[in-house]
């Protein structure tokens, strides 16, 4: 599937495993899900989707540093909680860019694509923040679970060489815009939802 459709359909998930009833809670759940969502697909380099590809990563990363930045100015403890301990935060991102690196140096949807590489981003992901790590691991087995559809299969189970799929449509059509409106319509719900939650009960309703 396209970027975008990865991005929507990462935070609807994470959303809905978490259900935030935050501010707090919501921004943890979109940086999670969103890079949950679309870390998989740094490893199309060679292939004819660069283009959506680069686009969806410097999405991703504007997505995350807004939400950072919002949580910040608006009194959120995310930043602060992070940096709590330097030495934690900096292991985990040194892990996760290693990873990163090796992603972008494989063909697409192995490495990255399968169950390997989400044990092991994911054990990245605690050591640098553990409150993301539901929603990246939401985000990520959602990237895993909407690319089975397709009719280009998988390394699930890299290192084994067999490719999974479930030959139901292609990547750029039909399919992927509708998850993605589907992913785009949850994902603001659910954020209205978390937000009006939160604000009755500040008010004691």
């Amino acid at each position: 599937m396209m970027s975008k459709t990865h991005i929507t359909i990462g935070t609807a998930t994470a959303l809905v495993a978490t259900m935030p009833t935050t501010p707090e809670g919501c921004a943890i759940a979109v940086i999670g899900g969103v890079a949950g969502g679309i870390i998989a697909d740094n490893d199309i380099l060679d292939n004819d989707y660069l283009g959506d590809a680069l686009l969806g990563q410097l999405l991703a990363a504007g997505i995350t540093a807004l939400t950072l930045f919002l949580n910040h100015i608006l009194g959120g403890g995310i930043i602060n909680s992070m940096l709590e301990s330097k030495t934690l935060l900096i292991s985990g991102i040194t892990i996760f860019a290693i990873l990163y690196i090796i992603g972008m140096t494989q063909p697409h949807r192995g490495f990255t694509h399968s169950i390997l590489a989400l044990a092991l981003y994911s054990v990245a992901v605690i050591i640098m923040y553990e409150p993301f790590i539901i929603p990246f691991l939401f985000g990520y087995a959602s990237h895993l679970g909407i690319d089975l559809l397709n009719k280009s299969g998988m390394k699930l189970f890299f290192p084994l060489p067999y490719r999974i799929c479930f030959h139901l449509c292609y990547a750029d059509e039909t399919a992927n815009k509708a998850l993605m409106i589907v992913g785009f319509v949850v994902t603001i719900l659910m954020l209205i939802n978390g937000l009006l939650l939160h604000i009755n009960i500040w008010a004691g309703y």
